[in-house]
């Protein structure tokens, strides 16, 4: 309750100046007490009014609303109690109606009360609550977050995870595209210096023409160089069966020494060579030697030979034909080709255009 005493009713005398203050209830307080007694028969009637229902409950009373004033000293309380749903100043007004004997003698006394009324945030009990009062504190520290802090912290949440899909998708487009330009070099690399395929289940005729070459074309009787062709049966083999197929141009490992890498595809490469005349070990003439890599599968290896195959009986002025190969067990496969001093013919057309692009008066050379 206050710390201070008012006396509105004092030796039958009703203090109108008392009544007249509208005294202003502190906002933690909930409970008003009143002292009355009566030395004869009084009866009573107790209202209430309140301006605010939504910020403030209809005030609560533990007697009852009408009945006789007590003939000894009592005391009784009345509840003020906020909603706690809004911010708003609550004017608090208790009517007492006393009659005194008979209906003749009607007194009317109104007591004026205004109390604060907040928003209820988190209400934090007290363990110690006297007899009087009970008070709700607001705990700072516990508070729960309002409705703009909880929206900043989801959008700040929302931006992040956006943020970080959208690292995850670039960095899966970089990998991508590296890859893909890792594979376009690697097929180049492999198409320009005949590269390994695979084989084939269809009988079918080949033609390529990677790079020139000096053989001596075949001419008929029209004048016009002609093609040999002869079928190779393509369907999938073993690595004994593709061994087998070129075994008639197998040579010794000892007749081959591997010079520098020209070009290197997916699981072969292509050596400048050196290959040692069979009869005159004095004798020796640069080729191309196509092999495959240390982790090469043994499919892949097939793979290699059974190309091999395909290219044995084709015969034209513009392909390289094979004129050996090294078996051996315990060696990596080698196909010989003839060494040209031109190199890749892909690799060559690619330079003059980059020359003629450049600088148009080579066109001729090219």
């Amino acid at each position: 309750g206050l710390d201070a005493e008012l006396y509105y009713v004092r030796n039958d005398l009703i203090s109108h100046y008392a009544l007249s203050f509208n005294l202003l209830v502190p906002s933690e307080t909930n409970f008003l007490h009143f002292t009355w007694h009566a030395k004869s028969k009084v009866e009573y009637k107790l209202g209430f009014q309140v301006d605010n229902f939504v910020a403030m409950d209809m005030p609560q009373i533990n007697i009852s609303a009408q009945g006789e004033v007590p003939r000894t000293l009592s005391v009784f309380r009345v509840e003020l109690s906020c909603t706690g749903k809004v911010d708003s100043e609550v004017m608090i007004l208790m009517q007492l109606n006393l009659t005194v004997n008979s209906s003749k003698n009607f007194t009317v006394l109104n007591f004026k009360r205004r109390k604060m009324c907040y928003k209820k945030l988190e209400e934090v009990k007290t363990s110690a609550l006297d007899k009087n009062t009970s008070r709700t504190i607001y705990d700072p520290v516990h508070a729960a977050p309002t409705t703009s802090t909880r929206v900043f912290y989801i959008s700040v949440g929302v931006c992040c995870a956006v943020i970080f899909l959208v690292a995850i998708i670039l960095a899966v487009l970089h990998l991508h595209s590296m890859k893909r330009i890792e594979l376009d070099d690697s097929i180049s690399a492999s198409s320009s210096s005949q590269g390994l395929s695979q084989p084939s289940t269809q009988t079918t005729q080949y033609l390529r023409a990677d790079t020139p070459n000096n053989a001596t074309p075949i001419t008929s009787s029209s004048g016009y160089p002609t093609l040999r062709i002869e079928k190779n049966d393509l369907r999938s083999v073993t690595l004994l069966e593709a061994k087998a197929k070129v075994k008639d141009i197998a040579i010794s490992r000892e007749r081959i020494t591997l010079k520098d890498v020209l070009q290197e595809g997916t699981f072969g490469r292509i050596f400048h060579g050196i290959l040692v005349d069979e009869k005159d070990p004095n004798k020796e003439k640069q080729a191309f030697v196509k092999t495959v890599k240390d982790q090469a599968s043994e499919i892949q290896v097939t793979m290699m030979l059974t190309e091999s195959c395909k290219l044995r009986g084709l015969h034209h002025r513009n392909l390289l034909p094979i004129t050996h190969v090294c078996i051996e067990e315990g060696e990596k496969p080698m196909v010989i080709l003839p060494y040209m001093n031109w190199g890749n013919l892909k690799l060559f057309l690619r330079q003059c255009k980059l020359v003629e692009a450049n600088n148009p008066q080579v066109r001729k050379i090219c």
